[in-house]
């Protein structure tokens, strides 16, 4: 069994870092950790990993420094680097690429993302490797070999070849004694060839260069070649060209596709459209294999269907689908492998009218499509799709341009991939957030919106909420008990979601059932007792809640309350003499509901004069940042608020208390639920 692969995790955030190492290591990697990057650069001299995850910002050594001297390691040349990362702006990313990063991905760090780029990176790591391995073997072969050796007239006819040509471009001897040495160069080498040789004529200076040529099996093959001219020693006239030539074909093509891997990788990462990016791609390869039109054709796995999607062609080119060309197609009407879709793809494309436009003044000219060659898009054992390249010239099968797209199929087929689940994950948030929603809008039904009625005009209450940006766990109500006692209460359940709005319902349902448990409602203490015994923390540290509960006799102006790991609510009491208000905290010190089963809940009372304000509030009303240096609002800022606002506003107008809690917030989303209360008596 092969062992797990070893990844250097780089990262001086502690927290951050034991999350992705619980990541990796459930996923079976071995992880080795530092926390700024010298550490990291010893323990990669020292271990070697097989990947590297790189913060990119650290104090001093940071992730793009680091980058750079890995890079300068000989064996850090071709490790791949992975860079975690809260920046996502062009001119980091550019910077990244040029430094050598492979591949980054930003925070925060979504797990299958992460754990499918590092398996194409180590699959990636794996195909280069075996590519160079085979190059090994095809250098020990090709040095067991003589070079090519030749000798030509000054007119550029071939005189002597060794048996090394023959080998390489199929020719016989007979072929090949008295040809014209450019009539075995591709075309477009000739004039190049031509002008080399005549410059070489009666100089000895060895002049080096790189052309193609055509064997015998109209295959391209490049050579780097040198030649130097002859010289006769008695005439000292020119007696022709001496030279020598050895195949490069597989080192050009390989450094090709890794250029055109580095030009994908950068079309990848600064296109956020699919369709678009795949256009670049589609462009990208024709332009440096030499194609003339390309086919994005998508599958969909559960139809079987492949419909195309994306095309590009060259701009002299006007292509006019015929009808009976179709878009898509079911895979089991057509064909059982996938050289066979590219078959039937190449006779789709053959129905079509194909017109070369020579220019706006002169008639089309219609032409057709002669060689088509695919690129499976793939990602581990599942097919995403394929592109189909066409060109106009009859080609045979290319063993080293399979080979290369096979890789860059891989690249783009992890892209469609990431881009895929990213998509589901959006559709499984959306959807998540859409449930959020309307349970906020269910919670926020349940409370109190009518005003008191005239009988009980001696106390007037209003109230505000506003959901955050998660579902919450905040309630609040008001009742009167009888005629002349009225309870008011504000809650707030730990946590947020679904669960948490379910347990403040469940409570309010409780409290609004006067009858249930028998519990006494004109004693805040009872009622805290009551509804510690019935609700209970759990295993996971759940299901318990905050809650500020009062009742008030009008007849006494006596206010009961009890306050259980609540925010203090605030009593406003005029001061006449000064005309302003004092300001007093009511919290009578009990632990949130649910932490101990018998926990003894005490309550206290105050008398309230008339013109008195009290505010009840959840913690969500002073929780939030107020800068960039993320400070937190505070309550004693929110105590001087409260008293500003009552001081400008002698009736409740709790929509402006909120704007200004929303201006400090700079009218970014609450990241809790905001719930007030005022009383005014």
């Amino acid at each position: 069994m092969q062992p797990a692969a070893e990844i250097l995790l780089i990262d001086d955030d502690a927290l951050s870092r034991k999350l992705v190492k619980h990541i990796l290591i459930k996923a079976n990697y071995r992880v080795i950790e530092a926390e700024n990057g010298e550490q990291g650069i010893s323990l990669f001299q020292e271990r070697s990993p097989a990947l590297i995850l790189v913060d990119a910002l650290m104090p001093e050594l940071d992730g793009f420094d680091f980058c750079q001297i890995i890079r300068e390691f000989p064996q850090g040349k071709d490790t791949p680097i992975m860079m975690l990362t809260s920046l996502g702006d062009n001119q980091s990313i550019d910077k990244a690429f040029q430094i050598g990063v492979s591949d980054f991905i930003t925070k925060p760090i979504r797990t299958s993302v992460l754990l499918g780029r590092i398996q194409h990176m180590l699959e990636l790591v794996d195909t280069i490797q075996a590519l160079r391995d085979s190059k090994k073997v095809y250098q020990t072969l090709v040095s067991s070999l003589q070079e090519v050796l030749f000798h030509l007239t000054p007119e550029g006819y071939i005189t002597f070849v060794n048996p090394a040509w023959y080998q390489i471009m199929g020719y016989q001897p007979d072929e090949t004694i008295g040809q014209n040495f450019l009539d075995f160069l591709h075309p477009k080498e000739k004039n190049h060839n031509q002008t080399k040789l005549q410059k070489a004529l009666g100089n000895s200076k060895i002049r080096a260069y790189k052309t193609r040529f055509i064997t015998k099996l109209e295959e391209v093959r490049w050579v780097n070649i040198q030649i130097s001219g002859k010289i006769d020693k008695k005439s000292l006239e020119s007696s022709g060209i001496a030279g020598r030539l050895y195949d490069i074909t597989k080192d050009f093509y390989n450094e090709k596709y890794r250029r055109l891997e580095h030009i994908i990788n950068k079309i990848i990462s600064r296109s956020d459209s699919t369709n678009l990016t795949i256009q670049y791609i589609l462009q990208a390869i024709s332009g440096n294999l030499g194609f003339s039109l390309a086919e994005f054709w998508l599958l969909d796995p559960q139809k079987q269907e492949l419909k195309k999607t994306v095309h590009w062609h060259l701009k002299k080119y006007k292509i006019k689908n015929s009808n009976n060309a179709p878009d898509s197609f079911y895979l089991e009407d057509w064909m059982e492998s996938i050289y066979d879709i590219t078959s039937h793809i190449s006779e789709v494309q053959s129905q079509q009218e194909i017109l070369e436009v020579e220019s706006t003044h002169q008639s089309s000219q219609i032409i057709s499509f002669k060689y088509a060659q695919n690129c499976i898009l793939n990602h581990s054992q599942e097919t995403l799709g394929l592109m189909v390249f066409f060109d106009t010239k009859q080609q045979k099968r290319n063993d080293i341009l399979s080979r290369g797209l096979e890789v860059l199929g891989k690249q783009i087929g992890q892209y469609l991939k990431r881009k895929q689940i990213e998509k589901e994950l959006q559709q499984k948030n959306d959807l998540l957030q859409f449930e959020l929603d309307q349970a906020a809008h269910y919670v926020e039904s349940l409370l109190p919106h009518e005003t008191l009625s005239k009988t009980h005009s001696s106390v007037q209450i209003e109230t505000l909420f506003k959901p955050s940006n998660a579902l919450g766990g905040d309630i609040f109500d008001y009742v009167w008990l009888d005629p002349e006692n009225l309870m008011f209460y504000v809650l707030d359940v730990a946590g947020h979601g679904i669960k948490s709005s379910l347990l403040s319902v469940s409570i309010l349902n409780i409290l609004r059932q006067q009858d249930y448990t028998k519990m006494n409602l004109y004693e805040p203490e009872i009622v805290l007792g009551n509804l510690n015994r019935l609700f209970q923390i759990n295993e996971s540290g759940e299901d318990y809640f905050t809650i500020w509960y009062g009742v008030l006799n009008k007849k006494s102006n006596i206010l009961k309350y009890a306050s259980a790991g609540h925010p203090e609510a605030f009593l406003l009491t005029p001061n006449k003499q000064k005309a302003d208000y004092e300001v007093q905290g009511l919290n009578s010190g009990n632990i949130a509901v649910g932490l101990f089963s018998n926990f003894p809940f005490i309550s206290a009372e105050i008398e309230v004069t008339k013109e008195s304000r009290l505010f009840l509030f959840s913690d969500g009303t002073y929780e939030f940042f107020v800068n960039e240096n993320k400070n937190i609002f505070g309550l004693q800022n929110w105590r001087q608020l409260i008293l500003s606002y009552a001081r400008s506003h002698s009736s409740p107008d709790l929509q402006f208390l909120f704007q200004q809690i929303n201006n400090l917030n700079y009218d970014y989303e609450l990241e809790d639920d905001c719930s007030i209360m005022e009383i005014i008596f």
